[in-house]
């Protein structure tokens, strides 16, 4: 997909993400949230051609990131909600939030249950 096709859609989900092309010294190529005039770097993005999935080097850098890591990114910052984000982009994430802390039982003591 190309970064212009990638950010239409991103703007349907947020109107204050931006993707920048890294063409000023002090903001490299990525995901930008605007508020009030002030940017926060999400992630980086290709400003050319941005694939589905991140392209890996065998040692496990990231060479390119995908469109579908950006949008996991996103989602579990809260600037954009996941059904939204499957819809406008016709497909499902896989994704289940956050993990969840298991509820751990609290010791009950001995003589709880007998009264005494």
């Amino acid at each position: 997909m190309l970064a212009g096709d990638f950010e239409r859609k991103l703007r349907k989900l947020n109107k204050k993400l931006r993707i920048f092309c890294g063409d000023w010294d002090t903001r490299p190529a990525g995901i930008f949230h605007v508020v009030r005039g002030e940017y926060t770097e999400i992630c980086g993005i290709d400003k050319n051609y941005v694939p589905e999935y991140s392209i890996m080097a065998p040692h496990g850098a990231h060479i390119k990131g995908g469109w579908r890591r950006a949008l996991r990114i996103l989602i579990r910052k809260g600037l954009i909600d996941r059904r939204q984000a499957e819809r406008v982009f016709n497909t499902h994430l896989h994704y289940n939030g956050p993990k969840r802390r298991k509820k751990r039982n609290v010791d009950i003591p001995a003589n709880f249950f007998t009264g005494r």
